[in-house]
C-alpha cells in the first residue's frame, strides 16, 4: 500500500453553507442561573450554531466532506468494481477539521474567517414531526483545505476529484444542503463546492498578522511618500 497525504483547495458556491452544532445548545447554565429553559435570541442561536476552533476562527467538520464523497461513490464503478469498494479503507481523513477561511478569486486564500454573514430564520421539522422556527449561521464566501491520506495504489487522485466535485453539487456538507442526511425531503441550496488539487498551500495568516502587515506596509509608504516642500 502506498498511502500519501493529499491536499484539495475546496471553494463554497453561493448561497453559501449553513452550519448546526448540536454541541452549541448543550452549553451548561451560567453560574448562579436556574436550569430554566430560555429562548434564545436568533443572534445567540445562529452563533450557538457555529464551530469554532479555540482561537475563534471558524471551522467545520471534515468528516462532512468524507461522507459525501461516499455517497457520490453509490451506483458508480471503476472498472467492475463499486466506487465504494474501490474507496473504503483507502481515503481517510488527515485532519478532522475543515477550516473555513476568505474565498479569493485569484491565488490560494489564507486568511481565517472569524465570523459567519448572516442570520438564517427558517421552520425545519424535528425528529418527532414537529416544526419549529430555528436560527442558523450562514457562511457566505469560504474556502478551506480538505487533507486526505490516500491508497494511490488503489484509487487514482483524478477520480477522487472527479467525485468530490460530483458530491459538491449534488450532495453537498451542512444544513440544508442539496441532499438531505435522511435521504428524504428536496433538500436546499446550501453547502455546494467545488475541489481542485493542489500541490502546496499557502501559510495561514492570522487576523493579528494580516493587520500587523497593513501598518507595515502604511508605514513604509509614509516613508517612502516624497516630501512637499513649500516654496514662498
Amino acid at each position: 500500500m502506498d498511502f500519501q497525504t493529499r491536499t484539495w483547495l475546496i471553494n463554497g458556491l453561493p448561497p453559501g453553507i449553513m452550519q448546526h452544532n448540536p454541541e452549541g445548545s448543550m452549553l451548561p447554565p451560567e453560574p448562579g442561573t436556574t436550569r430554566t429553559k430560555k429562548i434564545p435570541s436568533p443572534a445567540d442561536e445562529a452563533e450557538g450554531g457555529t464551530y469554532r476552533n479555540e482561537d475563534g476562527s471558524l471551522y467545520h467538520p471534515a468528516t462532512a466532506w468524507l461522507s459525501a464523497y461516499f455517497r457520490a461513490c453509490v451506483g458508480r464503478k471503476n472498472g467492475s468494481k463499486a466506487m465504494t469498494t474501490v474507496s473504503r479503507g483507502h481515503i481517510l481523513l488527515a485532519e478532522d477539521r475543515l477550516n473555513l477561511l476568505h474565498q479569493v478569486r485569484e491565488g490560494l486564500p489564507d486568511k481565517p474567517l472569524m465570523d459567519f454573514s448572516r442570520v438564517d430564520i427558517r421552520r425545519v421539522r424535528l425528529p418527532s414531526g414537529a416544526s419549529v422556527m430555528r436560527a442558523r449561521p450562514v457562511t457566505q464566501k469560504w474556502a478551506g483545505y480538505l487533507f486526505l491520506n490516500v491508497n494511490l495504489d488503489a484509487i487514482e487522485e483524478e477520480l477522487i476529484t472527479k467525485l468530490l466535485n460530483i458530491a459538491g453539487y449534488t450532495i453537498g456538507v451542512g444544513e440544508c444542503r442539496p441532499t438531505p442526511a435522511s435521504g428524504k425531503g428536496a433538500g436546499g441550496p446550501f453547502g455546494r463546492f467545488t475541489a481542485k488539487l493542489i500541490a502546496k498551500i499557502p501559510e495561514i495568516k492570522t487576523d493579528q498578522e494580516v493587520t500587523e502587515e497593513m501598518e507595515e506596509m502604511e508605514e513604509l509608504e509614509r516613508e517612502l511618500s516624497p516630501v512637499v516642500v513649500a516654496v514662498p
